[in-house]
């Protein structure tokens, strides 16, 4: 199950993400794969590292702001409401 749900996770959230429907929700989510990554590897080279890290802060910056003015969810949002 977390095999299937790892694979779908880094699948359909990047494609959500660059489309910028559910930027929160695909952002939180591919940042707990990077998290779930970083956690499993128990030898991971530092350069590794360091771009997960890096990864990890984009994330969780486009979790915490938002995808901002040019996503999908800001031109639909007033359409739905």
């Amino acid at each position: 199950a977390a095999a299937f749900m790892g694979t779908a996770g880094e699948l359909v959230l990047p494609v959500l993400l660059v489309l910028g429907l559910g930027g929160r929700f695909s952002a939180l989510g591919l940042f707990v794969v990077n998290a779930v990554a970083v956690i499993s590897l128990s030898e991971i080279a530092p350069a590794a590292l360091q771009q997960h890290v890096f990864w990890g802060s984009l994330l969780a910056g486009l979790a915490i702001y938002g995808p901002g003015p040019w996503s999908l969810d800001r031109w639909l949002a007033p359409k739905i409401r």
